[in-house]
């Protein structure tokens, strides 16, 4: 799904994104969402760290609610 998503970036480390955040489809495209507002309000892709640290912050549950979706691993 990873590379599915971001196919039109080659800047990331999709691979290292994959492998690190076992993401949902849904998961993945609040991520593409916020690289692209990134990208809209900047003028610039944002780097590698800065989308690790919103995957970090998406995996983050809520209320010690699980997020909705399945993870494959």
């Amino acid at each position: 799904i990873w590379a599915f998503k971001l196919s039109r970036s080659a800047a990331y480390d999709i691979d290292a994104l994959a492998q690190r955040f076992p993401f949902s489809g849904g998961q993945i495209d609040n991520i593409v969402k916020k690289i692209e507002m990134h990208e809209i309000l900047h003028g610039n892709a944002p780097s590698q760290e800065e989308v690790i640290s919103w995957c970090n912050a998406e995996r983050i549950t809520k209320n010690n609610h699980n997020p909705i979706g399945f993870i494959v691993g």
